[in-house]
């Protein structure tokens, strides 16, 4: 298993060579033995109980004193505040022999536990790599030793019954993310044969809960989360969503990528993850989920409107322009699969789904055509349906979607930022240095014919500034 920067307490067992005035050592010498400790938390599954049920609760105590049991005895030793910031024990003689460590606690000054050493094979020491107990280690004489171990703490969370609003909790050693997904398709029916693993899912019309395992893994690849309870399959996408545990390092900088796979209809999960998004385990949840708790995607155009077929998804295409000219904007198409590439544009390589994206670096004003239902980044299966207009001074950016005759816009959703975008869910959808929420809906009860934003955009690497213009287009009947 890949061995992670220690998550718990490092407990260091120093043992020191005694002073002594002769050649020989006398009968009823003993080695020194002190223990190192730091104070950290982590939290555990499910707002139940931990997987391990020896780990205590968090508590913001600070440590008094600590109960280590050694080869059946147990020793107090007390914290020393004004030692390491109050994170080493007094000093423990013990003869020079083999022992085991067979447990190992840390208790508050009113004898409250605080922290336990996880025993050694239990889930969280197996999952994420932990020195746990019992450990064999020998006191040598005239020798210095280091004996690691780590110790947990558990913090509970919480959601609350579904409707989008689901967490309140601290800060945590291992955090949570939550997701939800919704499929909006025509051939719902096929979706829900009797093979599928969407059949009996109770549903109403096109749009229904989508089912899909959820991968957390480091920069390098290595997954972290629990393979085990990674997919919301059980229970067939509906009604809670699906919540993956994560660690996140005290004292480390810890990025991760989150990737989701759809399961499709033949029961297979789709072999290219649907979104895939880099995060930081330093981040409030918030910035990833939004401010109800849960990161929702959907899969096709979910809209209010009772007649899916009247509006389409459209997208600003952004002109592909190949020239050694760095400083002119270019196109991108989002897609990952080059199947859905025609012209041959850049990939972005972020969805499975269909639309472009640019990058503007010059002052100036630029026109675009919107595109609708227009799949496969394919023009000749879709009709224009208006323009966007992006103008851009400085800092200052105007964006305007102008509609042509016969159409109306029922949603916009944009992404202006100076980073690149990493994933087409609306929690992506921001614009402007403050970091807006791009998701219009319902635009004038889906009567809107022209929608300008004006805003702040600072380029701060000089790489120019990138654009998603997504919106739901209906015919103006």
């Amino acid at each position: 298993m890949y061995r992670f920067k220690r998550y718990a307490t490092f407990l260091v067992i120093l043992l020191l060579i005694l002073s002594f005035s002769s050649c020989e050592k006398q009968a009823d010498d003993l080695q020194s033995v002190s223990f190192k400790i730091q104070n950290v938390t982590n939290s555990s599954k499910k707002a139940v109980n931990p997987q391990d049920d020896r780990i205590p609760v968090c508590k913001d105590d600070l440590p008094a004193y600590v109960i280590a049991k050694i080869s059946g005895v147990d020793y107090k030793l007390n914290v020393l505040a004004g030692l390491n910031d109050g994170t080493e024990t007094q000093v423990l003689k013990l003869d020079a022999d083999n022992y085991t460590l067979q447990d190992f606690k840390v208790y508050t000054a009113t004898d409250e536990l605080i922290w336990a050493a996880p025993i050694s094979g239990s889930y969280y020491a197996n999952l994420f790599g932990l020195q746990g107990v019992s450990l064999d280690f020998t006191v040598a004489p005239f020798e210095k030793s280091k004996l690691n171990i780590d110790v947990l703490c558990w913090q509970d969370y919480s959601y609350k019954d579904f409707g989008f609003n689901w967490f309140d909790y601290n800060r945590v050693e291992i955090k949570t993310l939550c997701f939800f997904g919704d499929i909006c398709v025509d051939d719902y029916v096929e979706w829900h044969e009797a093979q599928s693993p969407y059949f009996e899912q109770d549903y109403d019309g096109y749009d229904f809960p989508a089912i899909f395992k959820v991968i957390i893994k480091t920069e390098n690849g290595v997954i972290v989360n629990d393979e085990s309870v990674n997919s919301n399959l059980s229970w067939k996408g509906e009604g809670v969503p699906l919540c993956i545990e994560y660690p996140d390092f005290v004292g480390q900088d810890d990025n991760y990528i989150f990737e989701i796979f759809l399961m499709m209809p033949d029961g297979n999960y789709d072999s290219s993850p649907y979104i895939t998004q880099q995060f930081s385990a330093e981040d409030d949840y918030i910035n990833i989920t939004g401010d109800d708790g849960v990161y929702v995607f959907a899969y096709g155009i979910c809209t209010d409107t009772e007649d899916p077929q009247a509006c389409e998804t459209a997208f600003a295409k952004f002109e592909n322009i190949e020239t050694s000219d760095s400083d002119l904007e270019i196109g991108y198409v989002l897609t990952n699969k080059s199947s859905d590439n025609p012209e041959g544009y850049p990939m972005l390589s972020i969805t499975a789904k269909w639309g472009w994206a640019g990058n503007i670096k010059d002052d100036g004003t630029y026109t675009y055509d919107i595109w609708a239902a227009a799949g496969k980044n394919d023009t000749s299966k879709g009709y224009l349906v208006g323009d966007l207009s992006v103008t851009k001074d400085g800092n200052s950016v105007n964006v305007t979607y102008s509609m042509d005759s016969g159409y109306v816009m029922d949603e916009l959703h944009l992404f202006a930022m100076d980073t690149k975008p990493t994933g087409t869910a609306n929690g992506q959808f921001k614009y402007g240095d403050s970091a807006s929420s791009g998701v219009f809906e319902n635009l004038n009860g889906g009567e809107e014919t022209q929608f300008t934003l004006n805003f702040d955009l600072t380029d701060n690497d000089g790489d120019g500034i990138w654009f998603i213009a997504h919106s739901v287009v209906c015919d103006d009947d």
